[in-house]
Order: C-alpha cells, then sequence, then structure tokens
C-alpha cells in the first residue's frame, strides 16, 4: 500500500508485513498497489504509551528478550507455540499478552509448530 500523509507530505510506499509509524492525527489516505490487505494497526494515547511494532519470521525456536512492561504477540500465519513451557498454541489471528515485571529482564520462548510462522511484536512501553 502506499500511505500518504497529507499534512507532512510524506509518502511511504509499504511491502507486506513493513512497520509504519505515524500520527493518528494526520490526514493521512491509502492507495493499494494489489488488491485487498489485511492492515494490523496499533492506536495508543501518546501520553500514556508508546508502541514498538516488529516482524518475527519463525523458522526454529527463538527466544524473544522482553524489555518492555508489556508485550503483545499476534500470529499472522502459521501455527507456533510460546510460554516459559512452550505449552500455548498459536494459530494464526491468536495474540497472547505478555507483561513482566518492572525489575526483571526475561526471555521468553517461542518456536513454530510446523515450518514456519509470522508473529507481529508489539513492544508497549
Amino acid at each position: 500500500m502506499i500511505l500518504t500523509h497529507h499534512e507532512t507530505g510524506a509518502v511511504a510506499a509499504l511491502a507486506a508485513l513493513e512497520p509504519w509509524s505515524f500520527s493518528g492525527d494526520w490526514t493521512t489516505s491509502c492507495v493499494l498497489r494489489e488488491g485487498g490487505i489485511r492492515d494490523f494497526n496499533v492506536i495508543t494515547r501518546r501520553a500514556a504509551l508508546t508502541a514498538e511494532v516488529s516482524v518475527l519470521l519463525l523458522d526454529g525456536p527463538r527466544a524473544i528478550d522482553l524489555t518492555a512492561a508489556t508485550t503483545l504477540l499476534y500470529c499472522a500465519s502459521g501455527d507456533a507455540v510460546t510460554g516459559s513451557d512452550l505449552t500455548i498454541p498459536m494459530a494464526p489471528d491468536d495474540t497472547v499478552i505478555v507483561e513482566r515485571a518492572p525489575s526483571s529482564t526475561e526471555c521468553f520462548p517461542i518456536r513454530p509448530s510446523g515450518e514456519h510462522a509470522t508473529i507481529i511484536r508489539v513492544d508497549l512501553r
């Protein structure tokens, strides 16, 4: 998709699964390049939270460093298992919310159940 932010004149030609941050109060228009899409949005109140979005392409086990107070893991495709003992199943459109104690730094395991999975990670601070 191509996003145009009218206040700033910025134009962003985005590929599939490419995160893009912008202010929600900007007037923005969108043109789809190749038919329909599914859009994943994270909207926060600026005075309360910031969000950092990244995409994890899982083709094997991984340990996620938890640096934010709250991390959301959204399964965009494939199947995965997660949790401290790898017992939480994730299918497409499932979300796991991970909250950590402020003074701790933890690693959170995740792995695809099949050959691969695509996870959208959102760290809320």
